[in-house]
């Protein structure tokens, strides 16, 4: 939980013409709303996942990452996308390049993307105060106050989601197996493993999922399922919210934002689905982490893929958008050469965006 913080808005601009605008608002939020198990957790997560270079879509196939906490596991199918993200400078693909001070001192955002970015760059000051459990009110970059429902706020320290309205899945990790890769948690650890203490705290927020890592010639990301059945992931249906919202930084990012792409799997994009034939092409959106918290707004209408699936939406048949009714799980990925560098990200207080 947090108390009210003043709204600043960030410009997200996804990698194809159409941009995505995230921001920082106001989510007073009660401690309501419990999370997943309790004490410590002896799940284990395994990544084994092999990724798609946008070089090379036409052999690309998903990752695979199986996550576990308590009594449970779970398994989800990595977003596997490579040369979706870009370099710190982000060379290729737009993203929120603006930057949010932790003491809530006034910030600036800016579009540093691609020539068919488009992204709006409004600026305004923000507070980093956590947020707790619970569902409340939230000011979006429109101005307008909607309803939002806890996925996660990470303060139960054991790597499950918050068991609401049939969601009980649990964080895990997962790379592409690069020789001389490091990641911490490895793939394969338990999902407490991700959960990590935040120092200094972030307002009334004491955890969120943490990851950090180096070496990886294609991806590293980390990210949950929705739902886990007896380690199998399941399909959920998410079509009652627009979007997700969510603090995240990078303590990496001191000279340079970091471009992490936040994925959505669904029916057609995820293995487990059936659909797909060259799986992995994930609707998803870059996101630019500064070292400072930064709250995001990413709502579905803004998620595109990259364009290298079979189906994608430039196909005839192929999916136009998100099948909100039937998503998996929801990952925050670094791709090749973001991979490549020593990296540190962490997520915290993940929240859905009703409708």
């Amino acid at each position: 939980m947090r108390p009210a913080t003043v709204a600043v808005f960030l410009g997200l601009t996804v990698v194809t013409a159409c941009a995505a605008l995230v921001g920082v608002g106001d989510v007073p939020n009660p401690d309501a709303g419990g999370e997943a198990g309790s004490g410590a957790s002896s799940g284990s997560g395994a990544g084994s996942g092999s990724g798609v270079d946008a070089a090379s879509a036409s052999s690309a196939s998903g990752g695979s990452s199986t996550g576990g906490g308590s009594s449970r596991s779970s398994t989800s199918s990595g977003g596997g996308l490579t040369g979706s993200s870009t370099s710190s400078s982000g060379a290729t693909s737009g993203g929120v390049t603006g930057s949010s001070s932790s003491s809530g001192s006034a910030s600036t955002s800016t579009s540093s993307g691609s020539p068919s970015s488009s992204g709006t760059t409004p600026s305004s000051s923000a507070s980093s105060s956590g947020v707790g459990a619970g569902s409340s009110g939230v000011v979006g970059p429109d101005g307008a106050t909607f309803a939002t429902e806890l996925i996660d706020n990470m303060e139960s320290d054991t790597g499950g989601i918050a068991l609401t309205n049939g969601r009980d899945g649990f964080w895990y990790v997962y790379d592409d197996s690069t020789d001389g890769g490091v990641l911490v948690p490895a793939a394969g650890a338990s999902a407490a493993s991700v959960i990590s203490a935040i120092s200094p705290p972030r307002g009334a927020s004491t955890f969120a999922a943490h990851m950090q890592g180096s070496g990886f010639a294609s991806f590293a990301g980390m990210g949950f399922d929705m739902v886990d059945n007896a380690g199998t992931k399941r399909l959920y249906d998410a079509s009652a919210y627009q979007g997700f919202t969510f603090w995240a930084r990078s303590a990496t990012a001191t000279s340079a934002p970091l471009t992490v792409r936040m994925l959505v799997l669904d029916v057609n994009t995820d293995a487990a689905g059936g659909v797909c034939t060259v799986c992995g092409d994930a609707f998803g959106a870059n996101l630019s982490l500064t070292a400072s918290w930064q709250e995001f707004f990413v709502y579905y209408t803004e998620l595109t893929q990259i364009g290298f699936g079979v189906p994608n939406g430039s196909q005839d048949g192929g999916p136009k958008a998100l099948a909100a009714s039937q998503i998996y799980s929801v990952q925050f990925q670094l791709s090749a050469p973001a991979s490549t560098s020593a990296f540190d990200v962490w997520i915290d207080d993940v929240y859905f965006i009703a409708r």
